[in-house]
């Protein structure tokens, strides 16, 4: 056997410089690296320890034999706004119950979950309120069956935006936020989420439903400001839902989604919008909106059936005006089409009580006022910069030229049911713009009638003051007007609703135009349905019925 003895100054300073090392191996297995990731919101790594680890890979791994650790942060992290604690874990056995709770700087609970799982991938989110301070997380996992193989498998944790409900990713990775419930009750199903913090819910956080298609059936939304339960139909949801938590109202703790059918939502989340602009609605939201404009002269949305079209809310009938009003005499009006018309010119004529355009027609009035010079009022140069900024319009070669989609408008005068009806209206001129197989349906509709069949069209258009002459402008408007009601309603409303208004102004036409009903009044009802036939197919809606949600007075 070989002994070794250390005499002298070299023998001593060989000594302790393997003392130094086995020092230094023994501090650095204690202190190993993190096997994981911890990010902040931009993505950016934060620097932290783990308490119990003893080696790289162990201090990840929860088993019977190591069920729990601790992770803290060198520097405490304190969120400024609404935004979760993502633990993204890789669950390798069944029904294992994972504990998260987080502390601040001194130690103080800040919040803690439990997250019951079966195999497989989730990323865990813990709301967190902001302006405090988080320091340290904890997790244990307690497993019926014990074994030291691993349980779980943290695989890294993150500060993210706020998010809170049900959803999986392209993965099959389950995104659940540990406010989340789900419950059967009978045939139906309930969804719900904690309502976000008030001092930290942003104010563009929405409420997003995705549906299995296709879906069948109803959901219900927990109450709203005005008093209403939200209403779908979710035969016509062929797109998924965004809805403004500002709808909601904040009194209650929780938002409730009701589902008549339980297989119909395949996920259900409240997550944070980029902006109010930025955020696809069914209009039948826009209807349910009950906050004061205040200051601003409208509220504008994108339409989710058709994201390039936005949707004008104007506060009255005179800001709607200011807007808007020279734009449609230049592309509709009868007499003034094609040309800018003074204020003094169209200050005693009425406009529109609600209005469409397309970008081409936007381009052109632009265009013709910079060539003139025409001066054009605060309101109309604000509405420039506006559809510029969204894509309706665009620059190229420092002219003005047409962008994608179309603009359409209601007011807050006008009464609900005129909302309705205006709304439906308008969004079938944003359909017949933006789609170009409905557009050529309807214009066949329109050109396959003889001179005799389109007189009475001519006749009430013109008694409207639209521009008569443009054969496009005529088939949008037929089409607008025969969607704006449910089919079995379209002879009644154009042969006997229609007809009393031009008696009004023409009493001498009252026996020319029965007779034209008399051969053609059937047709109305015909074309209706040919068009309805055409949205249900592709957009699942039925005339008079383009708005998805309503509002309804309980469950």
């Amino acid at each position: 056997m070989n002994h070794f003895t250390f005499s002298g100054k070299t023998g001593r300073r060989l000594a302790f410089l393997i003392l130094g090392l086995s020092v230094f191996i023994i501090s650095c297995r204690s202190e190993p690296k993190p096997a994981f990731p911890w990010t902040d919101r931009s993505g950016k790594s934060l620097t932290f320890s783990a308490k119990y680890a003893i080696s790289e890979l162990s201090q990840a791994v929860f088993s019977s034999k190591q069920p729990k650790n601790s992770f803290v942060l060198t520097d405490a992290v304190k969120p400024e706004e609404s935004s979760s604690l993502v633990c993204v874990l890789n669950v390798r056995k069944e029904h294992v119950e994972i504990t998260v709770s987080i502390f601040d700087a001194q130690n103080k609970i800040l919040r803690e979950a439990k997250l019951l799982a079966a195999a497989g991938n989730y990323a865990f989110h813990l709301p967190l309120e902001a302006g405090k301070s988080v320091k340290t997380v904890n997790i244990s996992i307690s497993s019926a069956q014990s074994s030291e193989d691993p349980a779980v498998v943290l695989e890294s944790l993150a500060f993210s935006d706020f998010f809170s409900g049900y959803r999986k990713d392209e993965s099959g990775r389950i995104i659940i936020s540990s406010d989340f419930q789900y419950s059967l009750m009978g045939n139906s199903a309930e969804w719900s989420m904690a309502m976000p913090l008030r001092n930290s819910a942003s104010p563009w956080l929405v409420l997003h439903i995705e549906y299995n298609k296709p879906a069948q059936g109803t959901i219900m939304i927990d109450r709203l400001k005005n008093g209403k339960f939200l209403r779908a139909n979710l035969e016509k949801a062929n797109t998924d839902h965004l809805i403004p938590l500002n709808l909601i109202d904040t009194a209650h703790d929780r938002i409730r989604v009701t589902a008549s059918n339980p297989a119909a939502i395949s996920a259900c989340f409240i997550r944070k919008a980029e902006s109010g602009q930025d955020i696809p609605v069914d209009a039948g939201l826009i209807l349910q909106a009950s906050e004061p404009i205040d200051s601003a002269d409208f509220v504008s949305y994108r339409w989710n059936a058709q994201p390039s079209v936005i949707i004008f809310d104007f506060a009255s009938y005179d800001v709607q005006d200011a807007y808007l009003k020279r734009l449609a005499f230049f592309v509709e009006k009868k007499g003034f089409a094609g040309r800018l018309a003074q204020d003094a010119e169209i200050a005693n004529l009425h406009g529109w009580n609600a209005h469409d355009y397309k970008p081409e027609d936007i381009a052109r009035f632009f265009s013709e006022a910079e060539r003139l010079g025409f001066a054009l009022n605060t309101q109309e140069l604000k509405l420039k910069e506006f559809l510029l900024q969204n894509g309706i319009i665009a620059k190229s070669g420092g002219k003005i030229v047409p962008g994608e989609g179309a603009i359409v408008s209601i007011s807050r005068e006008s009464a609900d049911y005129l909302r309705y009806t205006f709304l439906n209206h308008e969004l079938t001129h944003a359909i017949f713009f933006t789609d170009k197989e409905y557009r050529e349906l309807t214009l066949k509709l329109w050109n396959d009638m003889d001179k005799k069949e389109q007189w009475f069209w001519f006749l009430y258009f013109g008694w409207m003051n639209y521009n008569i002459s443009s054969s496009y402008l005529m088939a949008n408007e037929m089409q607008a007007y025969l969607m704006q009601q449910p089919v079995f309603k379209a002879e009644e409303y154009f042969t006997k609703t229609l007809p009393k208004r031009l008696y009004e102004k023409y009493p001498e036409l009252e026996k020319e135009v029965t007779a034209y009903m008399e051969t053609y009044g059937s047709r109305f009802s015909s074309k209706a349905g040919e068009l309805e036939s055409f949205l249900k197919q592709k957009y699942g809606f039925s005339a008079g019925r383009l708005l998805v949600f309503s509002a309804a007075d309980s469950f």
